[in-house]
């Protein structure tokens, strides 16, 4: 492989100033409503689509060049703005990372086929400038270190061929690129900028202009499957001799699927059904928001209708730091729309926390909380002095009181406002983290801990960690494996603590690092008993059917009558629960013997059926 003096800085800035050249063009195909159909199926935006897809082609290449070292991580880490694929700074390769990467892959290019379809409306050429810049950042890649791109030739060619049904023909000639391509394309002043150039005259050194533009070619290296439309399709051969040269393996998987089944991937298999296969072209015809379907014109079309001056090919014409401005500015109104997105996110969350009965104090809480972290993103983006904050909790109560239900809540309300990447609630207890042999407790609470991150998790009756009485020191041994976890973790876990309120007084004295990381105490009261009528009308109601009033009274009752033991083992909203289950059993005893009940028999529960 042709070898040059670039350094890694150099090959850094340029695949960065390439990514920014697709921002730009990204936020074009954006503004003009190309991604509005794709954003409301997918929930993505525009650049997070990209960054996704680059990353995960970047990482493919990386195992195909068998270049993952720390310069090339940082590499793929640091290009796109963002992290999609959660890569970490010092994290090796593993094979899951991997299959994340291949199943990006093995989706459409939705970016390129819209930009194929922006140049067949607006006659541009952005369908060339996203491959070219994409194989910039890629070549970039490969030749990080040793300053020879080995395998980036190999590579390309097996991935240009897999997507080979979305080139269409002014990209037709990437299948066939070779070492001279390369050695042209590192060379070129385009390199370091990926800016659409005038014309592409390193495609005449590669193949020969008559088959690669206008006309489809067969290479050696792909064979001819039929789709359903008997469309003649190229699909990936492993058969061939120079394709074989093309896959490397990581544990004997193949970063390529072996078998593609005949399948020729389009938008109907991740956008529902807004999207078509074109019998007259090898792409997609994409149906947009506006009253028509864009379909390509027949040359008989053509010639029937007077000829209309084709507007010019669109090229960048602002300088670097008009561009960066530009980039700037649109990335601050998407930062601002995922923002009203997000507050009208917590919004909704935060009405689900009033409906619950009852709680006032846990709501109010809350809401202080809520507003903490808001105003503490709001100092963020003066630059004002952060204070140290800790998002973990300690929910005090007893069982039934709402504890669970609410740290559901706060792990999508913590999602929502930034503070977590994921937003789920991994629930567990004293048996989930404690194992019965030495040793092999502090395993089983990373691997619960690994399964929480990006979430909450939530520990029920966590002071049965620190109690004497379960006759070993594994509970121990699992709350110092706990905290550690919580250093390690910190960006990216909350962890919620349970339990009656003098017991967790108990555990959190258990270790010295546990009460510096809990500082904020919610307690949850025990519902009265008007509170708990409520919330069996409300579990009626949710299951379409109606308590009438003497049916309550005897619910109401059967509460007063209650002892103070008996009230504690009766659960609260869990006792409720139950008895409601008891009701509706009973009202189908009742029912099963009528005649023909009908539809208000069905919903209404009468006295009878309370028999407490």
């Amino acid at each position: 492989m042709f070898g040059v003096n670039y350094t890694n800085r150099q090959l850094f800035e340029y695949a960065k100033e390439n990514y920014q050249t697709l921002i730009f063009h990204c936020v074009k195909l954006n503004s003009e409503g190309y991604w509005s159909k794709p954003e409301q199926i997918l929930k993505q935006t525009v650049n997070e689509q990209l960054d996704l897809y680059l990353q995960a082609l970047l990482v493919i290449c990386a195992v195909e060049c068998k270049k993952y070292g720390p310069e090339q991580r940082h590499f793929v880490r640091s290009i796109p703005d963002s992290n999609p694929l959660k890569i970490g700074e010092d994290e090796k390769l593993s094979m899951e990372l991997v299959n994340q990467a291949k199943k990006v892959l093995s989706a459409p290019p939705i970016l390129l086929q819209l930009f194929s379809l922006r140049d067949r409306e607006k006659k541009t050429q952005l369908s060339i400038m996203f491959m070219d810049t994409m194989i910039n950042i890629v070549i970039a890649l490969s030749y990080l270190e040793e300053r020879e791109g080995k395998g980036v030739v190999r590579f390309l060619r097996a991935y240009l061929n897999q997507i080979r049904a979305f080139l269409g023909k002014d990209l037709i000639y990437l299948a066939e690129i070779d070492e001279h391509y390369v050695q042209l394309k590192i060379q070129a002043p385009t390199f370091k900028t990926g800016y659409l150039r005038d014309e592409m005259e390193y495609a005449h050194h590669v193949v020969d202009t008559t088959n690669a533009i206008g006309s489809e070619v067969t290479t050696p290296s792909s064979s001819v499957v039929s789709n359903k439309n008997n469309e003649d399709t190229v699909s990936f051969d492993r058969d061939t001799e120079d394709v074989k040269g093309n896959v490397s393996t990581l544990d004997g998987n193949l970063m390529f699927e072996e078998e593609r089944n005949d399948y020729i991937p389009n938008y109907e298999d991740t956008l529902e059904e807004d999207y078509e296969d074109s019998a007259n072209e090898e792409q997609v015809i994409y149906k947009t928001n506006r009253d028509e379907v864009v379909t390509p014109k027949t040359e008989k079309e053509d010639s029937d209708k007077p000829e209309q001056e084709a507007e010019p090919d669109e090229k960048p014409q602002l300088d670097k730091d008009e561009i960066a401005k530009e980039i700037a500015k649109a990335k601050l109104e998407l930062e601002e729309a995922k923002d009203a997105k997000r507050a009208q996110a917590v919004e909704k969350l935060m009405e689900q926390l009033g409906e619950l009965v009852g709680l006032e104090g846990v709501k109010q809480e809350m809401q202080s909380l809520v507003n903490l972290i808001k105003v503490r993103k709001m100092r963020q983006n003066y630059n004002l002095p952060q204070m140290e904050m800790s998002y973990h909790m300690v929910f005090t109560g007893a069982a039934g009181t709402g504890k669970t239900t609410v740290a559901r809540l706060v792990s999508e309300i913590y999602k929502e406002l930034g503070v977590l990447s994921k937003g789920t609630l991994v629930e567990t207890d004293r048996a989930g983290l404690v194992a019965g042999y030495l040793g092999q407790t502090a395993m089983k609470v990373k691997e619960v801990v690994n399964q929480a991150l990006g979430g909450v998790l939530f520990i029920d009756e966590a002071y049965s960690l620190s109690s004497r009485d379960a006759g070993d020191d594994y509970g121990i041994e699992a709350i110092d494996t706990l905290v550690k976890e919580m250093e390690d973790h910190r960006n990216d876990l909350v962890v919620i603590v349970a339990g009656y309120e003098k017991e967790m007084d108990r555990f959190l004295k258990s270790n010295t690092g546990l009460i510096s990381r809990f500082n904020k105490f919610i307690n949850f009261p025990d519902y009265s008993n008007e509170e708990l009528v409520d919330i069996l009308k409300m579990m009626a109601d949710k299951s379409g059917m109606m308590i009438e009033d003497d049916a309550l009274e005897l619910v109401q009752i059967h509460l007063e009558c209650m002892s103070a033991e008996s009230k504690k083992e009766f659960g609260n909203a869990r006792g409720i629960r139950n008895l409601f289950e008891k009701i509706v059993t009973k009202q189908a005893d009742r029912i099963v013997l009528m005649d023909k009940p009908n539809v208000d028999d069905l919903k209404i529960i009468k006295a009878e059926d309370v028999d407490l």
